[in-house]
């Protein structure tokens, strides 16, 4: 996992766990998170285009769910800050020839890959908070 994917899910659940209409500001985030201001203002400029937080400026701006925490996922999530997922690819590196004949990661990845994609599609934000 990414150290912005680890921001992003992290300042969500933050975000999320805030009372009603409560806007949090990078800079608090960021002490809360132990993390860079400059590199969480980017994970939170790619979630608020994503549309899963919408931001005001000001004193008493920050960020602020833009959907309820239910109808967001991890998948969600994912997707905003790190782009699609990739279907599968080689652990060894290789494109379409592999050494092996059959590979003997056959079956393998397409299995991890399909319980992980469910595993984030179906965990939402508010089973954090």
């Amino acid at each position: 996992m990414s150290e912005m994917l680890s921001l992003a899910f992290h300042s969500m659940v933050l975000i999320a766990s805030t009372k009603d209409g409560e806007f949090l500001n990078v800079k608090d985030m960021s002490e809360k998170l132990n993390a860079s201001e400059a590199h969480l203002a980017k994970v939170m400029q790619r979630l608020s285009k994503s549309g899963l937080l919408r931001s005001v400026r000001g004193p008493k701006g920050g960020f602020i769910l833009a959907k309820k925490p239910e109808e967001i996922s991890l998948y969600d999530i994912y997707e905003a800050v790190e782009g699609p997922i990739k279907e599968r690819e080689c652990p060894l590196g290789y494109d379409k020839k592999c050494y092996f004949n059959d590979c003997i990661f056959e079956g393998i990845l397409e299995k991890l890959y399909a319980e992980f994609l469910a595993f984030i599609k179906n965990k939402k934000l508010s089973d954090y908070i």
